[in-house]
C-alpha cells in the first residue's frame, strides 16, 4: 500500500513538472517573448516609441504601416490602433482584440489572429435559431425561410447534398440574414469542390470555391483568406494542366 502511495505521488510530481513547462498553446498570447502563434512584424515610428516609452499602452497605425499589413492579412481593414503589452505578458486570449507585444526598443510583434477581431460574429450559427434570434430575424416555425432550413438540414444528415444545397440557396433568398443556412450552403461547397478537386474537375471545383468566398461576410477572415488561398492553388493548377496538355497535342 506504502509503495503504491508513493508510485502514485512520485507519478503526480512527475506530471506537475512536466506540465509547467508547457506553453499555454491554446490560450496564452505570449511565450518566451513572443506572441504564440501567427505574427505580423512592425517596426515602430520614432514618435511610437516616444509615446510607449512614455507609458502609452497603445499606438495608432500610420497609413504605410496598415498598407504593409494589409498586404499580409485584410484583418487590418478596419484597425486604427494596437494595443501593446509588454513581451513578459501572461494572458489569456479571450477577450483580447487587435493587441501586440514590445519585443524591441523599436519593434513590434502584433497577434494576427485577434487583428479585426469581433466578438458578436464569433460563435457559429445554430439551427434551430435561439427565441430572441428568431425574432430578430422576424422568423417564426411558419416561415418559408425557416421550413426550408429544417428541411435542407435533414437533407444534409441525409448526405442528399444536391437537394441540401438548393434548400439552403431558398433559404437565403428567402431570409438573407439566415446565418445558418448561408454557413451550410458554404460548407457543402467547399466540401465538394474538394471533391471535385481529387476528381479533376477543376473548373467544377473552380467555380464552387468562388461561390463559398462570396458567401462569406468580411469579418469572417479566415474563410475568407483559406478560400482565396485554395482559389489561386486551383487557379495555379488549372494553368499547369492547360500548358500540360498544350504540350501533349502534335504540331500540324
Amino acid at each position: 500500500m506504502r509503495r503504491n502511495l508513493a508510485t502514485l505521488t512520485q507519478a503526480l510530481l512527475t506530471l506537475s513538472l512536466i506540465t509547467t513547462s508547457w506553453p499555454a498553446l491554446a490560450d496564452g498570447l505570449a511565450y518566451n517573448g513572443h506572441i504564440n502563434g501567427e505574427k505580423i512584424d512592425l517596426k515602430l515610428t520614432p514618435q511610437q516609441v516616444k509615446e510607449l516609452d512614455k507609458g502609452s499602452g497603445s499606438i495608432t497605425l500610420t497609413n504605410e504601416q496598415r498598407l504593409s499589413i494589409l498586404k499580409i492579412t485584410r484583418r487590418v481593414e478596419d484597425v486604427k490602433s494596437i494595443a501593446v503589452l509588454p513581451a513578459t505578458v501572461r494572458t489569456c486570449t479571450c477577450e483580447l482584440k487587435n493587441v501586440a507585444i514590445r519585443t524591441g526598443k523599436n519593434k513590434i510583434e502584433i497577434a494576427k489572429c485577434l487583428l479585426g477581431r469581433d466578438f458578436s460574429r464569433e460563435d457559429p450559427p445554430f439551427w434551430p435559431p435561439a427565441p430572441e434570434q428568431m425574432k430578430e430575424l422576424n422568423l417564426t416555425k411558419a416561415s418559408p425561410a425557416y421550413i426550408l432550413t429544417q428541411l435542407a438540414v435533414k437533407a444534409e444528415e441525409a448526405k442528399q447534398y444536391e437537394i441540401a444545397i438548393d434548400l439552403y440557396r431558398q433559404a437565403t433568398a428567402a431570409c438573407p440574414k439566415l446565418g445558418y443556412a448561408r454557413h451550410h450552403l458554404r460548407y457543402i461547397y467547399s466540401d465538394k469542390s474538394e471533391e471535385l478537386e481529387k476528381q479533376g474537375k477543376l473548373d467544377e471545383a473552380l467555380s464552387l470555391c468562388r461561390s463559398a468566398k462570396a458567401l462569406t461576410t468580411k469579418h469572417e477572415y479566415d474563410s475568407r483568406e483559406e478560400l482565396e488561398e485554395r482559389i489561386l492553388k486551383l487557379t495555379k493548377k488549372k494553368l499547369k494542366n492547360g500548358k500540360a496538355e498544350s504540350l501533349q497535342k502534335p504540331n500540324r
